[in-house]
């Protein structure tokens, strides 16, 4: 063992020891240097090598103390500030691993220990509690947690005291149980031949846990409710001698509540009811016999294989006695194997193995029958599974929101890669929870799915199962699980602007999923569930309504019976009082509409003139078209509800108003928004994938509505937009419709880099230039995926030019040289025929007939170098004729 080894081995030591509190302090280089009989030199360059290469941290104290923690599984930066800032984080990771020795704490067995934390935190001297449950269902282990729990988070001292007594073994001696517990003197019985303690005396400043505690007396149960009451208690003998405790107090019966007093139940407020065996997951049960058995391994001091038929045999069955009888089955089974196996290394376990009444319950399944032929092995040293399983939800959910932040900080916008991540991570957690038959996630999704359709959401939409699943599962979380997302707001920023649509609907729905499921959700919540709703068709409306009436609940009537018959939450409402004055009326439709923050149009609809003049106000103030509609009632609302559905445009619905005679006031926005038009002469089709394409090039770099319309109406269609307060900046496509006033754009110039200028020109990004190069970019590979799609029959479009982007990108870099848009293009269409070409077989074996006029100079070698991320991905192999073809493409051009 070098010198660094033993160094890095004497901080683990020391620190384990600070760990269990056996030492105050942790090392520095002059304690190394002194334990390990070497030079204070020689200590210092191997710690400090140690740290370089992450294996020991440092807290920036003077000295600076050294830390290692790694044999104790606690992960913990490698700079820190103060010990105080350690002694936090093993706090934290202590109080972690007391819950999670408690199988289930997170799953069937959360709201009991919700109810222990309780009993626990309560001031001053917490509370006293019970546990109920059937023989063998844990309740030992779980008073002898909440002992752990309360050392572990500083409520009990380490050397707090925890007393256990069975008062089942005195079931036929009250008296003598009496005086266990509470002690006696001198002459209180034949026997008593001097004073003595009781249970609760020594049970001082810790627990004093009593099982079986239906077995205590009439008497001794009133005895025990007046310390409950005073914190006082009396010994036999003498009555009016008063004895003070702070013993918490933990009861344990497998009694009803029935067989107690009143009064004394009265005064135990926490009852904690733990299921059987059978209620629980078989998730749960996996790792109650996989921890039992771990025990065994670590008592024998041996490894302890078992077969995977056996194992699942122990999993499956029915325990009549709960986990007692699965720990007490487990022990009989080792120790009866041990016998014939103690002279070899590891115990071996089987079928054969098993007691009887397993064999008699064996069943077998077609699912089975090929699938069960491994070996499980436990070395004692196992992770607790349980600890892993709470916290790998939260952590793959604060990893996946981590990645993607990162993407977004290198400027990542296209989306499929943010919903990839998103989607895989609420797949992972949703299965996983699942498993578990958790019937709080039942109940959200129900609920969830009810609340959806109570505010009128179509069908096909609240029917949706695997976007409700997936809402769901995110609201789960967030009221089961600690994680956090961050506070990065620039990049979630930038992802919002790529998902603006799904933001919109999520954030329409926010105080909805936040008072019904009593969570708050921020920024980042948000843009991520905005990112899962991405690609479902998504319920969000063009227009918003707003009706408001004096009197109560005038307005929200006319609403709900709208929305209720038009099947879709087209309105909301604010009713008004009839003293309402000007001011709060005006406050309160402005934050409706800052609420509402639609651009695309409001209609506001409103019961009398008063109402119509502080609309007018508010409307002046609004950058967006804005319809007021004076003398609603339930028939016009639905007429003009139906116009919005209809996505009809604030002038149509205005001119279909004044058909019925009825007042409105029209306010076009003081900015018109920018749109692009796409078309093509060949047909509506071309026209909407050039629409498509644009959009996904532009997202997160330009705000700008893109509309595909027909080469043969795009006059029409360009007057109507207009109309709606549009402003055509330019029109792309394949033909020019030659229309004056509006710039048109080629696809193939702008795609080429021709025309790019001046797309950023009518764009207003022309000084941006990262946006440009970032726009461009997109478009090379959206056009190229178009061409990239007919031609593949085995690879995914998308997935092939995302990965040749990357061989790319590491060619132009390491040739440092920037490709022109046409080789880019042509390299995607080439290099994605050819993966497939190679995946089936069929390379090109030679260059032009000759392999002899390959030019192998320093682009050929770059070009076959940097390959190996398309051969590795692919688990192909590239010949030098490939590669040349390659080099002509690049010189091609």
């Amino acid at each position: 063992m070098n010198q660094s080894d033993k160094v890095l081995n004497e901080v683990r030591r020391q620190c384990k020891n600070y760990y269990e509190s056996k030492v105050l302090f942790l090392p520095n280089t002059d304690d190394i240097a002194k334990v390990l009989k070497i030079s204070r030199t020689s200590a210092s360059r191997a710690l400090n090598s140690l740290f370089d290469q992450h294996l020991v941290g440092k807290i920036n104290n003077r000295p600076v103390l050294y830390f290692n923690f790694d044999k104790v599984n606690i992960n913990i930066p490698s700079m820190l500030n103060s010990v105080d800032e350690l002694n936090e984080l093993i706090k934290k990771d202590k109080i972690q691993k007391s819950l999670g020795q408690i199988i289930g704490y997170k799953e069937s067995l959360h709201d009991q220990i919700e109810q222990m934390k309780a009993a626990i935190f309560y001031p001053t001297n917490g509370l006293p509690m019970i546990l109920f449950g059937n023989s063998g269902t844990g309740k030992s282990f779980m008073a002898h947690s909440a002992y752990k729990y309360a050392i572990a988070t500083g409520m009990l001292r380490k050397d707090a005291p925890f007393i256990s007594i069975n008062c089942a073994q005195y079931a036929n001696n009250p008296e003598l149980l009496s005086s266990m517990l509470f002690g006696y003197v001198k002459g209180a019985f034949t026997g008593a031949d001097s004073d003595k303690l009781g249970a609760l005396a020594e049970a001082k400043n810790g627990i004093l846990f009593l099982d079986e505690i239906q077995r205590l007396n009439p008497e001794g149960q009133e005895r025990l409710f007046t310390y409950m009451d005073t914190g006082h208690y009396s010994p036999l003998g003498n009555e009016a001698r008063s004895i003070k405790s702070n013993a918490r107090l933990i009861f344990a019966t497998t009694a009803s509540q029935n067989n107690f007093l009143t009064t004394f139940l009265r005064r135990i407020p926490i009852k904690i009811q733990l299921p059987d065996l059978a209620k629980r997951s078989l998730n749960e049960k996996k790792q109650i016999v996989n921890s039992f058995i771990d025990d065994e391994a670590r008592n024998l001091g041996k490894n302890i294989q078992i077969t995977e038929l056996a194992l699942k045999s122990l999993y499956e069955f029915k325990y009549e006695a709960n986990v007692g009888e699965v720990k007490n089955t487990i022990k009989n089974i080792v120790a009866t194997a041990y016998i014939h196996q103690r002279q070899k290394d590891k115990i071996i376990i089987g079928v054969k193995d098993l007691p009887n009444k397993f064999l008699l319950k064996d069943k077998t399944s077609k699912k089975s029958l090929h699938n069960l032929n491994s070996i499980v092995e436990f070395s004692g040293n196992i992770e607790d599974s349980n600890i892993s399983y709470s916290n790998s939800q939260q952590n793959k959910i604060s990893q996946s929101w981590k990645y993607a932040q990162s993407m977004a900080s290198s400027g990542v916008t296209d989306r499929h890669k943010y919903e990839y991540i998103i989607n895989s991570t609420v797949d992972y957690v949703y299965f996983s929870v699942k498993e578990h038959k958790n019937i709080k996630l039942v109940y959200i999704i129900k609920k969830l799915r009810n609340l959806l359709k109570l505010l009128n959401y179509p069908s096909d939409f609240f029917e949706n199962n695997k976007l409700i699943y997936g809402l769901a599962i995110y609201i789960f979380c967030k009221n089961y699980f600690d994680f956090d997302l961050g506070n990065d707001t620039d990049n979630t920023q930038r992802i919002a602007n790529l998902f603006r649509k799904e933001v919109t609907f999520i954030e329409d729905i926010q105080d909805v999923i936040e008072s019904q499921f009593e969570i708050s959700l921020n920024k980042n919540d948000i843009v991520w569930l905005a990112i899962y709703c991405a690609n479902n068709q998504l319920p969000i409306r063009n227009t918003h309504g707003i009706i408001i009436c004096h009197g109560y609940a005038t307005a929200s009537s006319i609403a709900e019976t709208c929305n209720q018959i038009l099947n879709y939450p087209v309105f909301t409402s604010i009713d008004m009082s009839l003293d309402s004055n000007e001011k709060t009326i005006a406050r309160l439709l402005q934050e409706k509409v800052r609420e509402i923050n639609n651009t695309t149009g409001v209609v506001v609809l409103v019961d009398m003139g008063s109402l119509v003049q502080i609309s007018k106000n508010i409307a002046k103030t609004y950058n967006y078209p804005f319809l007021l509609v004076d003398q609603v009632n339930t028939g016009l609302a639905l007429d003009i509800g139906n116009m919005i559905q209809q996505n009809k445009t604030l002038t149509e619905i205005s001119a279909r108003a004044k058909e019925v005679k009825v007042d409105t006031s029209l306010f076009e926005s003081i900015h018109k928004k920018k749109a692009i038009v796409t078309t093509c002469m060949t047909g509506i089709g071309t026209a909407r994938e050039i629409q498509k394409m644009l959009t996904r090039s532009f997202e997160g770099l330009v705000d700008i509505d893109i509309y595909s319309v027909e080469f043969s109406h795009i006059k029409q269609e360009i007057s109507t937009l207009r109309k709606n307060n549009f402003e055509i900046i330019a029109i792309v496509g394949t033909d020019n419709p030659h229309l004056k006033g509006i710039p048109y754009l080629g696809l193939e110039d702008i795609i080429s880099g021709d025309k790019l200028n001046d797309l950023a020109e009518v764009l207003n990004t022309h000084d941006q230039k990262y946006k440009i190069r970032e726009m461009e970019h997109q478009l090379i590979k959206n056009f190229s995926i178009n061409r990239v799609i007919d031609s593949l029959t085995i690879l995914s479009a998308n997935s092939v030019i995302s990965n040749i982007d990357t061989y790319i990108n590491m060619v132009q870099k390491d040739l440092n040289t920037k490709f022109y848009n046409k080789i880019q293009i042509a390299l995607y269409v080439h290099i994605s025929s050819l993966i497939e070409r190679l995946i089936r077989g069929n390379p090109i074996k030679s260059y032009e007939g000759d392999n002899s006029l390959i030019n192998r100079n320093n682009t050929f070698s770059v070009l076959k170098r940097d390959f190996s991320v398309l051969s590795k991905k692919y688990k192909i192999k590239i010949n030098d004729a490939e590669i040349a073809y390659i080099k002509a493409i690049i010189e091609g051009y």
